[in-house]
């Protein structure tokens, strides 16, 4: 996948639409920041979901470790929801990489508003510490896994 891809057959991104709240504006008339990561969760949680099974992953425990935001465009409040691009980009021992785009829906126009690329660690709460995904785990982000996200310090390191 590259900067300007858009799902195809061969594309591993889930596509979801997010419907935007009138709380998720701010005196700019526009999304805020910190919003664009309450999007980037509902996407990531959509996602897993439909990966998983309802509770799935999720439920079996996981914490985020680092995430990743390139703020590509303002996105105006709207009642046309937006749309999220969500796959696995990277899969370590205890560890994943959800990738994820923000854009326009189909039919709606072209805008990118933001890429990122969260790590998530596998973590047994009852344990206290990380653990390893095991390979009913694995095998569904394997089907999931594309391209690490274009984000600005790749395309930089690049140049």
């Amino acid at each position: 996948m590259t900067a300007g891809d858009t799902p195809t057959s061969t594309d591993p991104a889930l596509v979801v639409e997010i419907p935007l709240r009138w709380s998720d504006m701010d005196a700019y008339g526009h999304v805020n920041n910190a919003t664009f990561v309450t999007l980037l969760e509902q996407a990531r949680i959509i996602a897993l979901d439909e990966w998983y099974g309802h509770g799935g992953l999720l439920d079996a425990g996981l914490v985020v470790s680092n995430q990743e935001v390139d703020y590509l465009a303002q996105l105006p409040y709207r009642t046309t929801p937006v749309a999220a691009r969500v796959w696995c980009s990277h899969i370590g021992a205890s560890s994943f990489t959800m990738a994820c785009e923000l854009r326009d829906p189909e039919g709606y126009g072209d805008t990118r508003y933001c890429l990122a690329e969260t790590t998530l660690v596998r973590f047994d709460a009852a344990a206290g510490h990380s653990r390893r995904l095991s390979e009913d785990e694995r095998a569904v982000l394997e089907e999931q896994h594309g391209d690490p996200a274009p984000l600005h310090r790749r395309r930089k390191a690049a140049r």
